[in-house]
């Protein structure tokens, strides 16, 4: 893991720095998905990038990329003379990714990027404050000085170590608001856990590449009917489109099956990485 160094500038002009240029984060995001298998704990790299204005955009770092090489393959499909483009070929070097969602902070508001089966919703809702509780307990971890600090949201336990090191009040997901960039977070049963990987400075603008797809504006609200509405019936997804499914029954049954083992989510009765 990379270790700013605040002391080569010193800490007004390390400051000066993170709002000429922006920050790079990285975390390792270990969770689990089902809580029958609490054993299954799968991994993701997560990406947290933050612009010169204090914008920032969340999203897993395998999706990123792919959705930079899809942002660029999309225009091959469609360049005279190229003939059929095969999937096999449009999806070559493409990474495999977890982690459907994203999650871009524009001033007061989060707009998050997600995904069922065929649709995508773009989800805004107003950024609320944190109510942390700052704690005395301190640990050298990670190459920094960190500090301890608790709350209660998603209706979970959660505990985070920050650094003033790095005067960023930012983290992963939507947790935000301490005296400096959370390094590592994890809920009381540590069935979600972020760690540091990487932080490092970065050019001041960053580029959403998911937005060659069209996504549906929808407010929280309908995007949770919505979603508990394919939760009961997958084949919800088809509705409207061209696609069909040989043998839905055995289809619907196994899809139900895979949906009942993904009953964890970070925010509870919240499922924004549906498959």
């Amino acid at each position: 893991m990379k270790k700013v160094n605040l002391f080569v500038f010193g800490y007004l002009g390390f400051i000066g720095l993170i709002q000429a240029q922006g920050l790079f984060v990285e975390y390792a995001f270990n969770y689990v998905q089902d809580t029958i298998d609490k054993n299954n704990i799968r991994i993701e790299n997560m990406s947290l990038y933050v612009n010169s204005h204090g914008d920032s955009y969340y999203i897993s770092s395998p999706k990123i990329k792919a959705d930079s090489i899809n942002f660029i393959r999309k225009d091959e499909v469609l360049i005279p003379g190229n003939g059929p483009i095969r999937i096999a070929d449009f999806s070559r070097d493409i990474p495999k990714f977890k982690i459907q969602y994203s999650l871009e902070k524009i001033g007061g508001v989060y707009k998050i990027r997600t995904t069922i089966p065929l649709r995508f919703y773009l989800i805004e809702e107003q950024i609320l404050p944190m109510d942390w509780r700052l704690l005395n307990e301190t640990k050298e971890q990670y190459g920094y000085r960190l500090k301890k600090a608790e709350i209660d949201c998603f209706d979970r336990r959660w505990v985070a170590w920050y650094t003033e090191e790095i005067p960023f009040h930012e983290g992963p997901y939507k947790f935000k608001g301490l005296p400096g960039l959370i390094v590592e977070l994890h809920d009381e049963n540590k069935w979600f856990h972020f760690q540091l990987n990487q932080v490092k400075l970065h050019s001041s603008t960053y580029t959403i590449f998911e937005n060659y797809r069209q996504f549906l504006p929808v407010e929280r609200d309908a995007y949770t009917k919505i979603m508990e509405k394919y939760l009961k019936n997958p084949l919800m997804s088809l509705e409207g489109t061209n696609h069909s499914i040989p043998n839905e029954q055995s289809f619907l049954e196994r899809k139900q099956a895979y949906l009942k083992r993904y009953n964890n989510p970070l925010e509870k009765r919240y499922f924004l990485n549906l498959k």
